[in-house]
């Protein structure tokens, strides 16, 4: 699996995503010169965002890849190819 690419916007398509609610995921774009002033305040749509991307990685099964030294370990996860549902146990080195 190669590693994942971030789309390069340009200023123009960072604030039309300003406020927006991603199509894919559900997650509300940060909202451009959102101050303490706005509702919700900005630490309330910080914690938001923080809990749709929690839930969002909560759904892949806790897989992550934890390097630490010279050990690698990858947590356990589901996964599915086409409509065939894998299992993967996990592993430590």
């Amino acid at each position: 699996m190669a590693n994942p690419t971030f789309l390069s916007l340009t200023d123009a398509q960072g604030d039309a995503l300003s406020d927006m609610v991603d199509s894919k995921t559900g997650v509300r774009h940060w909202k451009k010169g959102a101050t303490k002033f706005d509702s919700p305040s900005v630490f309330t749509r910080y914690q938001q965002l923080h809990e749709a991307l929690f839930e969002l990685i909560s759904r892949m099964g806790g897989a992550c890849i934890k390097v630490g030294g010279l050990n690698v370990g990858v947590f356990a996860l589901n996964y599915q190819i086409g409509a065939t549902e894998k299992v993967f146990a996990g592993v430590a080195s």
